[in-house]
This record gives C-alpha cells, structure tokens and sequence, in this order.
C-alpha cells in the first residue's frame, strides 16, 4: 500500500490552493482561513480512507498469504495479534497526521508571512504620507491596517490547530478500530470496508436525525428511547471529533472538550477491539 503517495497528493494540493487563493478572494485573512479549512479537509479524508481500507485488508491478506497460520501456529495470543495489527496501521496514521502538520505549518507559515510583508509595507506608506498631510482618511486606513494586522497573526501557525488533528486521529482510531472489529468476522474485505463505512456514515448523522426525530414528535415511548439508547450506544458519534470549524473561525474550545472526546475515543475503542477479539477467537481457521 504505497500510502505516502497520498502525502505528496496533499502537499501539492496546499501548493495549489496557496496559488488559486489569491484569485477568488483578495481578503487577507480570509486568504488563511480557506487554506486551513482546505488541508484540514484533505487530511480527514486521507485519515478516513486509510483507517477504514487499510485495516479491512489486515486479516485477509494474513490468511491470503497464510501468514496468520504461521503466527499463530507459535505462543502469540491471537489478542496480541490483533492489538498489534491494530498499532501498526494506526502507526502509519500517526507518521502522516505528523507530517501534514508540518507541511500545512509551513505552508500557513509562509503565506502569513509574504501577506504581512505586503501589509507592513502598505502601513510604511501610509505612515509616511500621513506624516506629511495628516488626516481622518489616512488614520482610518491605518488603523484598518493594523486590524488586518492584527488579524493575520491571529490565523497563522498555533497550538490550537494541534487540537483539530487530535480530533481527526482519535475519529481515525475509532473508525480503525470498528473496521478491525467487522473484518474479524467478515467474510471479504470489501463487505468489511462497506460496513465500515456505513457504520462512519450513520455515527455521523445519527444526532442531527435523532435531534430532529425528538423535536418533530411529541411522545417517545420507552421502547424507542431504549432503540435511541442502543443505536448511540453501538454507532460512535463521530460528530463530536468536528472541531476543525470551530478552531478555523478562531472559536476557543470549551474547557476539557478535548479530554472529553479522547476519553470518549478511548472507550469506543476498547469496546471495539474486545467484541473484535470474542469474535476473532471463535474464528476457525
């Protein structure tokens, strides 16, 4: 699986968007905004795809190659073998989350820095001119200058874009770990990879409908609170890892969301990865 490709895919799209920005909007910050919220979106998909296609083919092709016969033919735990298999693919996650934070870093970086310059040379200008013939049209030129300013240093490179990659690889996590889980009974890799993603597709508008359902109908009976119960219960609701639109508008996080939803990630996985096991160890192979 030549899965760095993909990185090389998502550098020359931040390249591409530097360049093509500049055309559709002449707003500075705005400029930075569509940048962030642009790699932010290639790297939840590539972290999507990946977690749910790589680790659907995990098990299969053990059993293709009949590797799993001969590691399981020595003292290896089959719930040592499926943690491990587990790390491995969410280890390649992590390698690549790490280094498109660097390139998306970079490349804010220096767009931040050539639309300062730019700016700080417009403010230079004005300065001078308005030394010479001062007035209330100069001073407000300035001062709007100094808000962009101002504004541009808040959008560049900060620790609270570390929290929305957080937010997409602990959702990765949880989708790999829920793909993992279907492929240890599956009996294709593609029926596990549709499952997963169907799984993905119902945790993501499950509180949207749910909301809605509630606020349309005028009684709920027990029976359907229990159903409401078990659906949120078995499909994770990954709107809750969606913190990458908040964090772009310039949002600050409520206190202790991020430990929330790790923790939240954290179960979701556990409980994943030890229903994967019962049913991987009834598994005949």
């Amino acid at each position: 699986m030549r899965v760095f490709y993909f990185l090389l895919i998502f550098s020359a799209l931040i390249l591409a968007a530097t360049l093509m920005i500049q055309n559709f909007t002449q707003d500075p910050t705005r400029q930075l905004k569509v940048m962030k919220d642009m790699s932010f979106f290639a790297m939840s998909i590539f972290c999507t795809i990946f977690a749910i296609v790589a680790t659907a083919n995990l098990i299969p092709k053990d059993i293709e190659d009949r590797t799993l016969y001969t590691i399981l033919a020595k003292p290896v735990p089959r719930f040592e073998y499926l943690f491990g298999k587990y790390l491995g693919s969410m280890l390649v996650i992590f390698v690549s989350v790490t280094v498109m934070t660097i390139l998306l870093s970079a490349f804010l970086y220096l767009r931040q820095e050539a639309l300062l310059s730019d700016l700080q040379e417009y403010m230079q200008v004005a300065e001078q001119e308005a030394e010479q013939a001062p007035g209330a049209i100069e001073n407000e030129g300035l001062d709007l200058a100094r808000v962009e300013a101002s504004s541009l240093r808040a959008q560049g490179p900060s620790w609270s874009l570390l929290a929305a990659v957080v937010a997409i690889s602990l959702q990765a996590m949880v989708l790999g770990a829920i793909t993992l889980c279907v492929s240890t009974f599956a009996s294709s890799g593609l029926f596990t990879v549709v499952v997963a993603f169907v799984v993905f597709f119902v945790g993501y508008i499950e509180p949207v409908v749910v909301d809605s359902w509630r606020s349309s109908t005028e009684g709920i009976s027990g029976f359907s609170n229990l159903l409401i119960s078990a659906v949120g219960v078995v499909f994770p609701n990954f709107q809750s890892f969606n913190l990458v639109d908040g964090i772009v508008a310039g949002e600050t996080l409520p206190s202790g969301w991020l430990g929330r939803i790790t923790g939240l990630a954290v179960s979701y996985i556990a409980a994943y990865l030890v229903a994967g096991y019962l049913f991987f160890a009834d598994k005949e192979l």
